[in-house]
């Protein structure tokens, strides 16, 4: 099997144990569980993507570093292309209510008119608005979302610059081709 199917046929296998999680338990954990998730498998791509070795990347992700929340993770996902505005959103909506949930205790379902309205301004690709119940409906997003997150994988990778290596002679030459012209220059102005 070819590299990318193999990578396309793990993704699948990591979005539909991810799917089958979001079943159980409650809704404040399903919400708990999407943020988190989505969050991780966005630094995964970004970790594929980006240059620099594994203690660089650690200081570009860990807790207070530049890419270190899930709303950084997707800005900078977004603005590489790795994912569309919708799916940006829908990921910014996802947070807010998992934020919702960690704010307002009480709040443990979807059936929660708060919570249900939040729901509802999430972006599905299979339903319309109040077609299905909100648990199901968040579901469907989350794994779209995750599937979408997946795609941006087919993007190419960034390459790392590098500075070329020039020889003691070449850095002579190339000094004395720079001084030279920096006489005539000279030269030239003190004519006028």
């Amino acid at each position: 099997m070819k590299k990318r199917q193999q990578e396309n046929l793990e993704n699948l296998i990591i979005a539909t144990e991810f799917q089958q999680n979001l079943k159980e338990d409650t809704d404040r954990t399903c919400v708990l569980l999407a943020a988190t998730f989505l969050e991780s498998e966005l630094e995964r791509l970004l970790e594929t993507k980006l240059v620099g070795d594994a203690e660089f990347k650690y200081h570009l992700f860990d807790i207070d570093a530049p890419l270190g929340t899930l709303s950084a993770k997707t800005r900078i996902c977004y603005s590489l292309g790795f994912i569309s505005k919708q799916t940006m959103e829908n990921i910014a909506l996802i947070e807010l209510l998992n934020n919702a949930f960690e704010e307002h205790y009480n709040s443990t379902s979807f059936e929660d008119l708060m919570m249900n309205e939040k729901v509802y301004k999430l972006t599905s690709n299979l339903y319309f608005k109040n077609e299905v119940p909100p648990r199901r409906y968040f579901s469907n997003v989350a794994y779209n979302t995750a599937m979408l997150i997946h795609s941006g994988y087919k993007k190419k990778c960034f390459k790392e610059k590098i500075q070329p290596e020039i020889d003691a002679d070449t850095k002579l030459k190339q000094r004395n081709e720079i001084e030279k012209l920096a006489n005539e220059i000279i030269n030239e102005l003190n004519k006028k």
